[in-house]
């Protein structure tokens, strides 16, 4: 680059002048907005609209868009007169596509050598190894956030330790569920060895669905002497609550976690769909590593697995697999080794004391439905109504965790997938109709993005105390009240930096760039393909205000850049590539291999009912479409993005999944999944407790 490219041009200067005026405008206003509020002022707002600042809400509900309107401004306007602000711009945001596919690659790479390896161990052999050998290190080699204090005090914490016996309460929402879907994957809990000692399972159903608790009944009736505990939830929707996944799982978690046989320090609460199947070795791995940590690790910990669409692989088209294909790459990204944040798509585990320190799962992350000039007048006149909106329950829960945490929540990624199910309709546009809406209700939660930044504004949710991540007791030696874990010095401010990087790159980005990469391609001259160019050259004489036959030139640092995001987009490939063997040796292991291990059976539990095994060949052709499955998800986030301008609600609509057939007779002392069945139960007993 020449010394005139480097240097900022009067454009440039102006724009970047202009920028730093408006953001200190904007943040002082809000600044001053907040010191001059009162909790009585909020309170009062909060009960008449369902939200303490509904104009910083509505406002922040439609930055995404704002953030839209910026970047199309940027690519059609300031080439001309801002080149530098535009290449540098530009430049970094296809450094962020590149690093996406690093990560991409790289990270399915680690789920695929991690689930092989999670597949040979034994974690209920190596915790009782680590139990014996933990007298003189009670942590092992890395599982703990904190430094045990003092050796009388570890010595009492690892007695503490030997006697920990974890509870997993399992959580299955469900609405209109087929039924013998809910048999195959309660039958396939069933199975796995800790189901009679560990697992406490929940059924949480919902009063809008007909039937549900004569359902549910039936179930416990088959099931209950295959589990410690069952238990049935009936939600019922109330004002103010969204409908759908988060109100209910918050209504069933609450109803456990306040019930008389109730030990929240040792309990982990999975929340899991209705047709989604765990091995046995994903609960044996995180009762590994829930039992070994210390107290405070424990209770500020969360499990995640992949997700793995293996169930109906041949039976849906190729579009349907390569859109599932990317989401669940997508979540694979953050399972890097040492990664800061990891995020929980559809299937995660949190320990119920932390559950209860955030509040529960909420139900109205963004709260009312009002426009924007009806927030203006609530905000002024606190004359608005309670209104609902849809979320997204595991990204936002696992976000609110982050949040109230400090940055301090640990996540451990878990290598055990959850098997679930493609979405599979009559007819090829009908399961891509279906997959579309699904799309779009994912897409919804965009607002997860205005709920950070509020929460980063407003400070709206409370932080844990310091006392939840201490340990108080008693040193027999001394006599002396002592904190038993010391926390290691690490600061939370670098995981929310990422926290609030991984939610522009979630909702925001994938807009961006596409946007970026049409608008360069039609607007400026060398930035498309060459039978654009008279195109590019006409749309450039209108940006630039000169004719075609003396077009303004384009500066040098913009040509320098495209050239460069040219190179990049070659290397793109290495990654890309990448991605693809790793995704199928990854499928193929956990779909076939895993399943022919000597005494897998025994290990990891029975298999669906539904089960597809390997990839076939034909299916690597498909990778052609993966290119084009970003495109579908931006779509649908733009689509959310433009109906937030109006409205935050959305009706919840269920995909269409296959349907399983499973054979049983409920009265027969066999079932699926069971062994025995002694005892037929009691008609209208909403709960089942094995003692």
């Amino acid at each position: 680059m020449n010394t005139a490219a480097q240097q900022l041009t009067a454009g440039d200067q102006q724009l970047l002048r202009a920028t730093a005026l408006l953001c200190s405008l904007a943040g002082g206003a809000v600044a001053v907005a907040l010191a001059s509020d009162s909790q009585e002022k909020a309170a009062a707002r909060l009960r008449t609209t369902g939200r303490k600042h509904p104009l910083l809400q509505s406002l922040l509900q439609r930055a995404p868009m704002f953030l839209l309107a910026l970047l199309v401004a940027m690519c059609t306007v300031t080439p001309f007169f801002a080149p530098v602000v535009f290449s540098v711009s530009l430049f970094l945001l296809n450094c962020i596509f590149v690093w996406f596919g690093i990560r991409s690659a790289v990270g399915i790479f680690f789920v695929w050598r991690g689930s092989v390896s999670h597949s040979h161990t034994d974690w209920t052999a190596k915790l009782k190894q680590e139990l014996q050998l933990g007298g003189s290190d009670q942590t092992g080699a890395d599982h703990t956030g904190s430094e045990s204090v003092g050796l009388s005090m570890t010595d009492a914490s690892m007695l503490g330790n030997k006697g920990f016996k974890l509870i997993h309460v399992i959580v299955i929402p469900n609405y209109k569920e087929d039924f013998d879907s809910l048999v195959d994957s309660l039958s396939v809990l069933a199975s796995h060895s800790m189901a009679v000692t560990s697992y406490k399972v929940c059924l949480a159903m919902e009063a809008a669905e007909e039937g549900s608790e004569e359902k549910a009944q039936r179930l416990i009736r088959m099931f209950k002497h295959r589990f410690h505990a069952m238990i049935c939830t009936v939600h019922s929707l109330v004002p103010g609550e969204t409908r759908g996944k988060s109100s209910n799982v918050r209504h069933a978690v609450m109803t456990l976690a306040n019930m008389p046989d109730a030990v929240p320090a040792a309990e982990l609460v999975t929340v899991m769909d209705a047709d989604t199947c765990f091995t046995a070795d994903y609960f044996e791995c995180i009762t590994y590593h829930a039992t070994i940590a210390d107290p405070v690790t424990r209770r500020s910990q969360m499990y995640f697995a992949p997700v793995v669409f293996d169930r109906n692989t041949h039976a849906v088209n190729a579009a349907i697999r390569m859109i599932d294909i990317a989401w669940s790459s997508a979540l694979m990204t953050m399972s890097m080794p040492y990664y800061p944040v990891r995020l929980a798509l559809s299937t995660y585990s949190i320990p119920m004391e932390l559950a209860i320190g955030i509040g529960y799962w909420d139900v109205t992350p963004e709260g009312s439905t009002i426009t924007l000039c009806k927030s203006l007048i609530a905000s002024l006149t606190n004359s608005a109504s309670f209104y609902n909106t849809a979320m997204g329950e595991d990204f936002h829960t696992t976000l609110k965790c982050y949040l109230a945490t400090g940055g301090r929540l640990k996540t451990i990624p878990v290598f055990s997938p959850s098997s679930q199910c493609h979405v599979d309709a009559s007819s090829f546009w009908k399961s891509l109709h279906d997959r579309w809406v699904q799309c779009c209700r994912h897409a919804w939660a965009i607002l997860d993005f205005s709920y950070g930044l509020r929460m980063l504004l407003t400070k709206e949710l409370p932080r844990l105390p310091e006392s939840y991540f201490q340990e108080w007791a008693v040193d027999p030696a001394t006599g002396r009240k002592v904190n038993l874990y010391k926390p290691k010095s690490i600061s939370g401010t670098f995981t929310l930096i990422m926290l609030y990087y991984h939610l522009y790159e979630t909702f925001i980005f994938p807009v961006h760039i596409m946007f970026s990469g049409v608008l360069v391609a039609l607007c400026l001259p060398g930035g498309g393909p060459a039978f654009l160019l008279p195109l590019e050259n006409w749309i450039w004489s209108i940006l630039s205000g000169t004719s075609l036959t003396d077009l303004a030139p384009v500066h040098p640092l913009i040509q320098q850049t495209l050239a460069l995001i040219d190179q990049m987009r070659i290397v793109f490939i290495i990654p890309l590539l990448s991605t693809f063997v790793f995704f199928e040796l990854f499928h193929e292991w956990v779909a076939a291999k895993r399943w022919q291990m000597p005494g897998a059976a025994a290990r990891f539990g029975k298999r669906s009912v539904l089960k597809a095994g390997s990839r076939k060949m034909v299916y690597v052709a498909e990778w052609t479409l993966y290119l084009g499955v970003p495109i579908f998800m931006a779509c649908s986030l733009l689509w959310a993005m433009g109906r937030h301008l109006v409205t935050d609600q959305l009706v919840y609509v269920v995909a269409a999944k296959p349907v399983v057939r499973v054979p049983f007779d409920e009265d027969s002392d066999v079932h699926p999944g069971a062994e025995s069945c002694v005892d037929a139960g009691e008609e209208g007993v909403p709960m089942v407790l094995k003692l």
